[in-house]
């Protein structure tokens, strides 16, 4: 994760500081892209599928999201419009993930990072 994180917030300064202007012309608001420091808020699995629940109680999205899923599009546009940067979620169920990714040594039914 901490790779992710240095690589991404590295081509987001490089694209500011190089590219600024450009952003400004098609009328991009860099604000948010200012804000892309390291380290990211990072949260679970469990806690992602808790916001998507309770963002489903509150009526604030259309379909219930069950634990052992895959997020798709619009849980993680929901989970990332609650942070004012990019969000990591880890320790994802196994099966939703492929084999290759890091078994988390402290739940074998889930993958460390994805």
């Amino acid at each position: 994760m901490a790779l992710a994180e240095g690589l991404l917030s590295f081509l987001v300064k490089r694209c500011l500081d190089r590219r600024r202007p450009d952003l400004q012309t098609i009328g991009r608001d860099i604000s948010k892209l200012e804000k892309i420091e390291a380290p990211f808020p990072r949260i679970t699995y469990d806690e992602a599928v808790k916001m998507l629940q309770d963002a489903h109680a509150k009526g604030a999205l259309e379909n219930n999201f069950e634990w052992g899923g895959d997020l798709g599009s619009p849980d993680e546009t929901y989970i990332s419009s609650q942070f004012d940067r990019p969000v990591m979620v880890h320790r994802y169920p196994a099966k939703v993930k492929a084999f290759y990714m890091e078994p988390d040594p402290q739940r074998p039914r889930s993958r460390a990072f994805a």
